[in-house]
């Protein structure tokens, strides 16, 4: 995270071996998130029972905020938007690149646990010869809520039991969730740069079908 902090700073045209007087806003932002990875990760903090889910700052999260596509018809990229905002207010610092890998991190971690997803054991073990890492599923609204819901206020291990019985009967019955999920894409420069020159092309290709015609 150190590393990935001073490649920010110098795209941002800052000087990343400059040193500051005091704590600067992104030392400090820098080293906060750093603590999380050591407490949430640690594994004396966790039951041997437990799914193993890590927050996790990865190098595909990293982007550059200059290359960004929304679609502000959806909630969840509105919501997205002001979460990144949100979190980056707090800082007064320079680098939104580094917000944005965070909020993608937390909201990896809460959708595993929302979504009872494998751990993060399994994942490693499934093969990776595919772009789904660039693909980060979004929450729906409420989801978390209902999670919080559902496992910090239960009334009683009857309600659990019922609960379930219903949920398996509902899955014999041929019912499936319809519900449509999103994602958040991010993408390597190499992709970008080959989807551009892909999209170029196909401009090129229609052009000349006009003149054609023409």
């Amino acid at each position: 995270l150190y590393d990935a902090t001073k490649l920010m700073t110098k795209d941002m045209g800052g000087d990343p071996n400059k040193k500051e007087k005091g704590p600067s806003p992104t030392r400090q932002q820098r080293m906060f998130y750093e603590r999380i990875i050591s407490v949430v990760n640690k594994a004396d903090l966790r039951s041997t029972f437990e799914p193993v889910r890590r927050y996790e700052i990865k190098n595909y999260n990293y982007i550059k905020s200059g290359w960004l596509l929304h679609d502000m018809t959806l909630n969840k990229a509105r919501h997205l938007r002001c979460e990144w905002y949100e979190e980056h207010s707090r800082w007064e610092s320079n680098l939104d690149q580094l917000t944005f890998a965070h909020i993608m991190a937390s909201g990896e971690l809460e959708r595993k646990f929302v979504l009872d997803e494998p751990d993060d054991n399994v994942l490693a073990a499934m093969p990776k010869e595919t772009d789904a890492h660039e693909w980060h599923e979004l929450l729906d609204e409420g989801e978390a809520a209902e999670y919080e819901r559902e496992h910090y206020k239960r009334k009683s291990l009857e309600d659990d039991v019922e609960n379930h019985e219903e949920l398996e009967d509902t899955l014999e019955d041929g019912e499936k969730d319809s519900t449509v999920r999103f994602c958040a894409r991010v993408v390597s420069g190499d992709v970008i740069r080959e989807e551009r020159k892909l999209w170029t092309h196909i401009q090129n290709s229609r052009n000349k079908q006009k003149k054609a015609k023409k």
